[in-house]
């Protein structure tokens, strides 16, 4: 474990490497699930072309997410 400057032990949590999300981030992952999951009920519903659409919006949608 690392010491902190005391000599103490710290354990390191993965906000401490990563840090907060930045809200873009928030919002794009939010954009693709809720794509996905419409384009999921859409073709349990059997409207294959609105699923098509949805499913083609949240994949152009997570290009932004790299």
């Amino acid at each position: 474990m690392p010491h902190g400057p005391d000599g103490s032990a710290r354990r390191r949590g993965v906000r401490d490497h990563y840090g907060p999300m930045p809200l873009s981030r928030i919002a794009w992952v939010t954009t693709v699930a809720v794509c996905m999951v419409t384009a999921m009920l859409l073709l349990m519903a059997q409207y294959y072309g609105y699923a098509g659409v949805f499913a083609a919006v949240g994949l152009s949608a997570a290009i932004n997410l790299r």
